[in-house]
Parts: C-alpha cells; sequence; structure tokens
C-alpha cells in the first residue's frame, strides 16, 4: 500500500460532471488489481474532512501510470476537478479486496450503473490480458448518453457493448437489467460470470437474474465511507454465509443477515448471493 502524494498528469472533463484524472503512480499500477480503490485528501486543509473513495480506473503499465474516473457531485470533488497537471494529490491505496478473475470461461459479462463503470475497465483489461480470454461484453446504462463515459476505452479492448438509458438519448430506452436477462438465458451458466457494479437496485436486479440463471455473480458495493481502512464500521452490509476470520470482525447476533462485514475492508467486491439485499 501506498500512502503519498502522487504528481497529476491530466484531468480531462469528459461531460458536464464526470471527470478523468491520470497520476504518475508506479507503485500503485504495479500493485492494483480490478474492483480496489483509493482514498484521496482533496485539499491541504480540514475542509473537507474525509477523504474521497475512488475506483481504479484504468492502469497503464507501460508509463506507470493510473486512471480514476470520478463524478461531480458536490465539494469534495469540485476540488478534486479543479486540480490542474504538475500539482499533486495526496493519495492512499490500493485498499479493499477486488474481483476474482475467472480462470476458464467463455463469456465475461460486465454490467455498469452509470459512474459504476469506473473500475470495470480495469477488470476488462486484466481479464482480456489471460491467456485464452473468455469473450468480454459490457452491459452499461445510465441517466442520459452524458454518463456513458469511457465507451472508447472498451471499444479499444475489443469489448462487445450493449448500451440502455432512461431517456433513450444512447441505446435502448429502459434500464439495462432488461437487456442482460435475454443474454443470460442463452449462455452456457458453467462458463460465464457476471461482475457488476452500479446503484444498490441496478445490483439487487443483476444478483436476482444470475440467481435465477445460476451464474456466478460478483458484485462491487458502492458505500459512504469515512475511513477507508475498516476502522469506524462505517460502511457495513449485511452478508449471508460464515464470516472471515478478520480481527475486529462486525458479527450480528441478532435475526437477519449472518454478519456484517465491512465494504472497505472485506469488500467493495462480494459474492451477488452473500449480500443482504434488503439492507441496501
Amino acid at each position: 500500500m501506498i500512502s503519498e502524494p502522487l504528481m497529476v498528469l491530466s484531468n480531462e472533463r469528459l461531460a458536464q460532471d464526470l471527470c478523468r484524472m491520470t497520476l504518475e503512480a508506479p507503485q500503485l499500477a504495479a500493485q492494483a488489481r480490478p474492483g480496489q480503490f483509493v482514498t484521496v485528501r482533496v485539499s491541504d486543509s480540514y475542509d473537507p474532512l474525509l477523504r474521497r473513495p475512488l475506483g481504479i480506473h484504468r492502469v497503464l503499465e507501460s508509463g506507470g501510470s493510473v486512471q480514476l474516473l470520478y463524478k461531480v457531485v458536490g465539494r469534495g470533488t469540485e476540488l478534486l476537478a479543479a486540480l490542474i497537471p504538475g500539482q499533486r494529490l495526496h493519495l492512499l491505496g490500493p485498499l479493499g479486496n477486488g474481483f476474482s478473475l475467472p480462470v476458464e470461461l467463455d463469456s465475461a459479462l460486465l454490467v455498469a450503473g452509470g459512474i459504476g463503470v469506473a473500475p470495470l475497465l480495469f477488470l476488462a483489461q486484466r481479464i482480456l490480458a489471460r491467456p485464452q480470454p473468455p469473450q468480454v461484453e459490457l452491459f452499461f446504462g445510465g441517466r442520459s448518453a452524458q454518463d456513458l463515459a469511457a465507451l472508447e476505452q472498451f471499444e479499444d479492448l475489443g469489448v462487445k457493448i450493449t448500451l440502455s438509458t432512461d431517456d433513450g438519448s444512447r441505446g435502448q430506452r429502459g434500464l439495462i437489467t432488461e437487456l442482460l436477462q435475454p443474454r443470460l438465458a442463452g449462455i452456457d451458466p458453467a462458463r460465464a460470470k457476471v461482475f457488476a457494479c452500479g446503484p444498490t437496485p441496478m445490483l439487487k436486479r443483476v444478483a436476482q437474474l444470475t440467481d435465477m440463471a445460476q451464474i456466478a455473480c460478483e458484485v462491487s458495493l458502492e458505500r459512504q465511507m469515512a475511513c477507508g481502512v475498516g476502522s469506524c464500521m462505517g460502511c457495513v452490509t449485511g452478508v449471508h454465509g460464515a464470516p472471515l476470520a478478520r480481527e475486529g470482525h462486525a458479527e450480528c447476533s441478532t435475526a437477519g443477515p449472518a454478519h456484517y462485514e465491512r465494504v472497505c475492508l472485506e469488500g467493495p467486491v462480494f459474492d451477488a448471493d452473500k449480500v443482504e439485499w434488503s439492507d441496501g
């Protein structure tokens, strides 16, 4: 793990509220796994107090740099968007547990909602870099065409892309899960896996669909995080099954989920069938 100021190489505004930052980060590039994240300190003062968690979007291994894709939603991300090349940003990471890369699969289906696409480009990179990689498809939904970022990078990797938007401005009008469902019916469940990141209602529906189709699925949960390292317990989620044997694990002794796990430390990636979706 690294904890140091990194130089901003570029900070592009891709749409009205979407930005992509490239940082000079050779150590992070070497250590990071798809699905992990970093926290960044957006100011040298205590305002804002908390660091911002951001998924690792892309690793440019040849140059030792890392890209972060983020949405400008408040004061912290507005300060982040104002950084210019040459300035430095204090970063802690990589943090959390990432996706489990498939070994022998025919199909890897990535499902993204809005800014949830951020960690899936890095995942596609790593899957397609494996010997005899599976076909990788991206199912990507947003409110409008402006939410559909990073499409060119997925196309450059050869990823097949299916799009939907709420307003019909690009792709099919409606929810991306409506397009995912018939696709799941056409593949061998033993030779496929689904990876999803986005809003909780979308992830819950993806979990339902993959459960019905008997296809393995991992989801990356989005939660508010204060510390990002498992100390404050502010991001726990209910999980079924045996708890992971980790010091400081937050167990639940009442009815409901078998136990609670910290999204920042045991996650953010979980098996979809282990998540207690009523918590969302």
